[in-house]
């Protein structure tokens, strides 16, 4: 399960934002993502789902820092 929620939510996140950054930073633009509050306060039968989401938080963090 760990691999089909990383496989459809962080995962083209991730390389969706990568090939998105050069316009992005030539135009000075944003990206919003939207994950989902299991990430934080995920339940039992949910584990692979909240990490996904909270990995996509945790890239969203990183790259608003830059």
């Amino acid at each position: 399960m760990l691999d089909l929620s990383f496989g459809t939510g962080f995962h083209p996140t991730f390389r969706l934002m990568r090939a998105c950054y050069p316009d992005l930073r030539d135009t000075r633009g944003s990206v919003i993502n939207f994950a989902s509050g299991a990430g934080i306060e995920g339940h039992v039968t949910q584990a692979s789902y909240a990490a996904a989401k909270e990995a996509i938080r945790a890239i969203s963090r990183r790259a608003g820092s830059r």
